[in-house]
């Protein structure tokens, strides 16, 4: 596709130039900035339009502000999505350059389910300071009606805030508006994570304040129908989002993908969708749990409820991992392994793997074989993440050592270790005993000793005390190692106590 931002906020779509800001582009940023300081964000004057009443066809409202050499490519695309409401049964309004106003704006975005809008993007954080959301963090409208495609008036979040009230649920859809999903503007450097989130977060603050449900910035034109998605599945806003397409950012990337809480709306989450190369061109914000059917007012059979009851946003993190465990596996291979973590709502939970304090994994699996490429002592941690982005604590974390060339030559295992158990001696020492394994292996059987999932000893004999640094309850178990190298299952886990005196 190609690239077509050129304005001082130009549209971000097609593949990001890394090159400087021309000196037309430059004198376009200075005469943008001064006309920002006068434009005011207070409530237009006039009757509310009425809202759509229950029974109606979702209102969806496609709005194109002029982007000068790209409004006319911006013109398609929103015919494009247009197209696509309606044949998904929406009751669509083109609200298109040169006629996209405010007032023709605020005439019909009262109660609209789907709102799609295409044009300039004035963000924060960015260089045009100070922060204030009079003229960020909005749209980039004509003034008056046959306007200039060169010209164009930011209306901010705080004229959303005052003058919007959306339907229920409502969805978003900002598509190539600079700083809207993360990235600034074409030419510009690709920023940090945390500038991305702030820049996702502040544009979607004030549509969610009207009452959307979700927010989605894209700075590439979708490969997915989303009107069609919202219309006729049950999946909830971060599966739509979630959608993949080539790998590009017409679709979900999933490269480097986070979930962060929102810092600007309570209860929010950020979605951020990063590309490898073009940077930070997708992103959600909202309930991103909701689903279609809400957002449709329906359950589950299409029938439309009058009165939908608002879903309660999730704050409530899943447990955190129960029963972690590290493990040298053959060669320079590490064995993860947890239980599966409880959450207050229904959907899927994610489990994130740290090895060394940064994420190697993001999985719904409750195991991970970690393949090294060198030996050495590695430290493990995980904590679980629900649908809503919330996420748990940590489990404890823990070290193992690896070294090349433990491999396995036998076809079987020996026997799980038998009839485990756990005596407490005193002055923190704690006896475990166990009952002899069998392998078809002959030679000298080893045991290797788990605490807290940490593997603290190998042995060839039956027993062996334990002497933690703290009094405590420890949990404990057990596996064999034959001549071969090859490892039994786990023993069921045990737990001994450790105390400070005699006993």
């Amino acid at each position: 596709m190609p690239y077509r931002g050129n304005g001082a906020h130009g549209a971000p779509i097609g593949t990001a130039r890394r090159s400087g800001p021309s000196s037309l582009r430059r004198g376009l940023v200075f005469a943008i900035a001064a006309a920002l300081l006068a434009i005011a964000a207070a409530p237009l004057s006039g009757a509310a339009p009425r809202a759509q009443a229950a029974g109606d066809p979702p209102k969806a409202v496609i709005i194109v502000g002029p982007t000068g050499g790209t409004t006319s490519y911006f013109l398609d695309v929103a015919n494009s999505v247009a197209n696509q409401a309606e044949g998904a049964g929406m009751d669509v309004r083109r609200i298109f350059h040169p006629r996209a106003t405010p007032e023709r704006v605020l005439a019909n975005i009262q109660g609209a389910k789907l709102v799609v809008y295409l044009g300039h993007g004035n963000g924060w954080p960015s260089p045009y300071a100070p922060f204030q959301e009079r003229t960020k963090n909005g749209f980039g409208l004509n003034a008056v009606e046959g306007g200039s495609i060169n010209k164009h008036t930011y209306y901010g979040a705080n004229w959303i805030r005052n003058n919007v009230k959306l339907g229920e649920h409502a969805v978003v859809m900002l598509i190539g508006a600079c700083y809207s999903p993360g990235n600034g503007e074409p030419g510009m450097p690709i920023p940090s994570e945390d500038v991305a989130r702030q820049r996702a977060d502040n544009f979607a603050s004030g549509f969610l304040a009207a009452g959307a449900g979700v927010v989605y910035a894209f700075g590439w034109q979708q490969k997915l129908n989303y009107p069609q998605q919202l219309m006729t599945t049950n999946k909830s806003f971060d599966e739509i989002f979630m959608t993949r397409s080539n790998g590009s950012p017409s679709g979900f990337v999933g490269w480097k993908n986070r979930y962060l809480q929102s810092q600007r709306t309570a209860g929010a989450v950020n979605h951020l969708d990063p590309h490898s190369s073009h940077g930070y061109y997708r992103a959600a914000t909202g309930w991103l749990d909701t689903t279609a059917n809400q957002w449709r007012g329906t359950d589950g059979s299409d029938t439309v409820e009058t009165a939908p009851t608002p879903p309660a946003k999730d704050t409530t993190p899943p447990s955190v991992p129960a029963g972690f465990t590290v493990e040298a596996g053959a060669g320079l291979e590490v064995k993860l392994a947890w239980a599966p973590s409880t959450d207050d709502r229904a959907g899927t939970v994610r489990y994130r793997v740290l090895r060394n304090g940064s994420r190697i994994l993001q999985t719904t699996k409750t195991s991970h074989t970690d393949k090294l490429t060198k030996a050495g002592t590695y430290r493990y941690k995980v904590r679980s993440m629900d649908a809503a982005g919330n996420l748990s604590g940590f489990t404890t974390e823990i070290s193992v050592t690896v070294a090349a060339g433990d491999t396995s030559t036998s076809s079987a295992g020996p026997s799980v270790p038998a009839n485990v158990k756990t005596k407490t001696l005193g002055y923190r020492r704690v006896e475990i005993s166990w009952q002899a394994s069998t392998s078809s292996n002959a030679g000298t059987m080893r045991y290797r000793i788990f605490r807290n999932g940490a593997r603290i000893k190998t042995i060839s004999g039956l027993s062996f005390v334990d002497r933690p640094a703290r009094a405590g309850t420890y949990s404990y178990r057990v596996r064999a190692l034959d001549r071969a190298n090859k490892l039994s299952p786990f023993s069921p886990v045990v737990t001994g106590k450790a105390v400070r005196g005699a006993i």
